[in-house]
């Protein structure tokens, strides 16, 4: 088949696919539906910059007629821009299941997802759809990146996203980096990175049922947060600043390798003695002098609560972490009096919920002023 123009309408399913081009190559604007040949040879020969400049764009590679694949030539290592300069730019791969697999080929070539300030990219897989990238970049300069895969319930395998080097979550000045994770695979041969060691970037991780986050390592930087229900990161977890939060208020977080949690947060909750957080290590938690354990209980165990069955793992290794100084309780908002007792590696402390004592209101204390002026406007009037 003939290429398709740029600059050229063509309707499809009752579509009408605008290409546009400015003065730029590879831009496509508005949605754009695959499978049709981009190129004649299959492949896009020009670095792809999916909504640019004020031009929102659109992308979605499937494979309803049969197995589909984009790939690329373009010789240089960034192989696609999905949102830059202000701009919503959005690549949606999805298959079909018996029909064939859906796929994006970039082995080698780097995507940024969300580029400057104002600007937001989507890298969304779902339903068997597959990637293959050499690293991704989620939330750049201030823009906001994001990652999503969700596949069949109970088979993580046949929605992937493999990336074989790093993935950079909300760095560089000011980004925001979000990866959402469901029945599917997320792969990142050389590890991934959360946030900024200074708290200038920001990132959201969320596992959720049959995920699984295959990753060298992940660090979480300050103001990152990875949470969900179901999920398993597979490889080392690094805190240094960032939340920890199991479940989706209960629920569960697996790591499938070393908790080494030296700054930062970990948010559990109880709700009873069947409802409460896990946090499941497999090999060992490592917890630094300044780390934080927080529990908040929504309701008043009738015995010694145990944090242990909480952190689940063969081995907690207290790196200056004190039960005394980085573990604290807060109630929900229906406790107002009771006292809990939580034990920790031998050690109980006890924790005594009290009703708050609201500060008098800034229209009492102005009550009382104005009460007070009369009083004495009343007192000089008499003299």
């Amino acid at each position: 088949m003939a290429r398709i123009k740029r600059n050229m309408q063509i309707g499809l399913v009752g579509m009408t696919l605008a290409f546009c081009t400015a003065t730029q190559a590879g831009i496509i604007a508005r949605d754009a539906v695959f499978p049709v040949d981009f190129t004649e040879d299959g492949l896009t020969d020009d670095q792809l910059r999916i909504g640019f400049n004020g031009v929102e764009g659109g992308v979605i590679v499937n494979s309803l007629a049969g197995p589909t694949t984009l790939s690329t030539n373009y010789s240089g290592s960034v192989a696609a821009v999905l949102g830059q300069g202000g701009s919503e730019g959005g690549l949606a791969v999805t298959g079909n299941g018996s029909l064939g697999s859906a796929e994006v080929d970039f082995s080698g070539k780097s995507v940024f997802a969300g580029l400057g300030a104002g600007s937001t990219g989507l890298l969304n897989v779902t339903n068997g759809g597959s990637t293959k990238f050499e690293n991704i970049n989620a939330g750049a300069n201030g823009g906001t990146g994001i990652i999503a895969a969700v596949g069949y319930f109970g088979d993580s395998n046949q929605t992937v996203i493999d990336v074989a080097d790093q993935i950079s979550l909300g760095r560089s000045s000011g980004g925001f980096g979000i990866i959402r994770l469901e029945n599917s695979t997320l792969r990142a041969g050389g590890g991934t990175v959360a946030g900024e060691s200074d708290g200038s970037g920001a990132a959201r991780i969320e596992l959720n049922q049959g995920s699984r986050f295959q990753s060298l390592f992940l660090d979480l930087n300050p103001n990152t947060f990875l949470f969900g229900n179901g999920g398993t990161l597979q490889g080392a977890l690094f805190g240094l600043g960032g939340t920890i939060a199991p479940g989706l208020s209960p629920g569960n977080l697996t790591v499938d390798g070393t908790a080494d949690l030296r700054t930062g947060v970990l948010e559990l909750e109880w709700d009873g003695l069947s409802a409460f957080d896990i946090f499941t290590v497999t090999e060992k938690i490592l917890l630094g002098k300044d780390f934080q354990i927080n529990l908040t209980l929504g309701a008043l165990p009738t015995g010694i609560l145990d944090l242990n069955q909480f952190l689940i793992t063969p081995e907690i290794s207290l790196q200056g972490f004190s039960f005394f100084e980085n573990f604290s309780v807060s109630y929900g908002s229906g406790i107002t009096s009771g006292v809990t007792q939580i034990a920790f590696n031998g050690a109980v402390r006890s924790f005594e919920a009290k009703a708050s004592v609201s500060e008098p209101s800034l229209l009492a204390l102005l009550s009382l002023g104005l009460i007070g002026l009369n009083f004495a406007r009343r007192r000089h009037l008499r003299a």
